[in-house]
C-alpha cells in the first residue's frame, strides 16, 4: 500500500461507501488573519487524492486562482469565470454579450449571495425582478432579454459543475422564463415589398449586397466578410467560409456561427450578373484611385477598397427602407438592424426574383469547390484595415455618389 500523503485522508459516508479526500492550505485571510483551507472529496483511490493534492499545491505556487468556494460569492466566481473565456473557443462578440449582461443585470441583484448557498429560488426571483423592473428607468425586461440572462448563469454554473467547483446546476432547477411569451412572428414582406425595395435599392453601391441578402438569407457579418475567393461566378456559387462582426464597436474577422453555417450557396442567373457587374466596378474603381486603394480581397468594401464596416450597412439599409413603404419598417422589427434580422429577405412570402419569372431559389448547401469570379485575376489576402461608422446621409443612395467619391479622393491624392 503507497504511503499516505498528507494532507489526504479516508472518510466514510453514511451508506457504508469509503473515499478519499484531500485539505490544502490557502494561506492566512488578509482581513480576518484566519487560516484558509479547501476540502476537495469524492476521490476512489489514494492515488487519485494524492495527484489531485500535488496539482491544487502546484497552481498555488504558480501564483494561479484556486477557488476558495465556502467564502467565495456568485459575482466573484463569474469575474473569474468571464476572464476565462477569450481562452476558450467562443466567439468574442459571445463573450461581450455574456459580460455586459452579468454587469447590467446579475450583478446588482446577486452581488452578495454565496457561491455555495444560490439557490433556484434565488433565480426565479432575479428573473421576476428583471421581467418587472429590470430595464432602463425601472422599466420591465422583455421575456427574451431575462432568458438570455438565464442562459448566461446555466453556462456559468454548468462549468462550475463541469469542473467539480459545484455539485449540481442550480440553474437548470430553476423556473425560467416561458418560451411562449418570445415573440417568435417577425412580419414578413410581401413579395411585392421586396420587389420594391430591390428596385429602389437598384442605384445603390450596396445593392449587390441587398440583393444577394434576399436571395441567400446570409447573415450580415457574412455578406461584410464574403471574399472574392469564395465566389464564384462560372459555377454560380458563393461560399461562407469566414464573418466579419462588430464587438464593442470593433469589427473583426471570425469563423460562421456553427459547423451549419459553413455552406456553399446556388445563385440564380440574375444574381449573378449583377455580382459580376459589381466585380467589374470595383476594379475600375481600383485602377482609378491606384495608390490610394487598399487591396483586400473583400466583396462589399468602401471607395478606396476596404471592407465595409458591418454598422454602417445595417444604417445605410435603415436609410434606404424608411424612403419607402414597405409593410415592416426595420426600426421597429428588431433593436439592431441587420439585413437578415429586419428585412424579412428569408422569409418573404412567396418571393419571386423577377416579376416575369420565378427561378429556383438557392439551395442551403452544395459540397462543390469554388474558384475565383470570372476573371481570373485571384486578389491579394486581406489586409485588416477599417473605416468607422459614419451616419447615412440622403445622397448616398445612388451609384453615382460612390463614384463621385472615388473622382474626388483620386483627385486629392493627385
Amino acid at each position: 500500500m503507497p504511503r499516505r500523503q498528507p494532507g489526504v485522508t479516508k472518510y466514510t459516508t453514511s451508506d457504508g461507501r469509503t473515499f478519499w479526500q484531500y485539505v490544502v492550505d490557502l494561506g492566512d485571510d488578509p482581513d480576518t488573519g484566519k487560516r484558509r483551507q479547501r476540502r476537495k472529496r469524492g476521490f476512489t483511490t489514494q492515488a487519485d487524492a494524492s495527484a489531485a493534492l500535488d496539482e491544487a499545491r502546484r497552481a498555488i505556487e504558480a501564483g494561479g486562482f484556486l477557488f476558495d468556494v465556502e467564502h467565495m460569492t456568485f459575482i466573484e466566481y463569474l469575474d473569474h469565470w468571464l476572464a476565462g473565456l477569450p481562452q476558450t473557443d467562443m466567439k468574442p462578440r459571445t463573450i461581450s454579450d455574456y459580460r455586459n449582461e452579468t454587469r447590467r443585470y446579475i450583478k446588482p441583484h446577486l452581488g452578495d449571495v454565496k457561491l455555495t448557498k444560490l439557490t433556484p429560488l434565488h433565480l426565479e426571483r432575479l428573473y421576476r425582478t428583471l421581467m418587472a423592473e429590470g430595464g432602463r428607468g425601472g422599466r420591465p425586461l422583455s421575456p427574451k432579454t431575462v432568458l438570455r440572462v438565464h442562459r448566461v448563469i446555466r453556462k456559468a454554473i454548468g462549468d462550475a459543475e463541469r469542473k467539480g467547483i459545484l455539485q449540481r446546476n442550480v440553474a437548470r432547477l430553476a423556473d425560467k422564463p416561458s418560451t411562449a411569451q418570445l415573440d417568435t412572428e417577425r412580419p414578413a414582406w410581401t413579395p411585392d415589398e421586396l420587389r420594391t425595395f430591390l428596385a429602389a435599392a437598384e442605384g445603390d453601391e450596396l445593392f449587390a449586397l441587398y440583393r444577394l441578402a434576399a436571395l441567400t438569407g446570409m447573415r450580415r457579418s457574412e455578406l461584410c466578410g464574403l471574399r472574392w475567393e469564395d465566389v464564384s461566378l462560372a459555377d454560380q456559387t458563393v461560399r461562407v467560409r469566414q464573418t466579419l462582426g462588430v464587438t464593442n464597436g470593433v469589427p473583426g474577422v471570425s469563423t460562421p456561427k456553427s459547423r451549419r453555417s459553413r455552406r456553399v450557396i446556388d445563385i440564380d442567373d440574375r444574381t449573378t450578373d449583377i455580382m459580376r457587374a459589381h466585380w467589374d466596378q470595383q476594379r475600375q474603381a481600383a485602377e482609378f484611385v491606384e495608390k490610394g486603394w487598399t487591396e483586400t480581397g473583400y466583396v462589399f468594401t468602401t471607395v478606396i477598397g476596404t471592407p465595409q464596416h458591418p454598422d454602417n450597412v445595417s444604417k445605410r439599409f435603415v436609410a434606404l427602407v424608411r424612403t419607402l413603404e414597405v409593410g415592416t419598417s426595420p426600426s421597429t422589427a428588431c433593436a439592431t438592424p441587420t439585413p437578415r434580422t429586419c428585412s424579412p429577405w428569408a422569409r418573404t412570402r412567396g418571393w419571386s426574383a423577377n416579376a416575369s419569372a420565378t427561378p429556383t431559389l438557392p439551395s442551403p448547401s452544395r459540397s462543390t469547390a469554388t474558384s475565383s469570379p470570372a476573371t481570373n485575376a485571384k486578389p491579394p489576402r486581406p489586409q485588416r484595415a477599417w473605416l468607422t461608422p459614419s451616419e447615412p446621409r440622403a445622397d448616398r443612395s445612388s451609384r453615382g455618389w460612390a463614384l463621385g467619391k472615388v473622382q474626388q479622393f483620386g483627385e486629392a491624392r493627385r
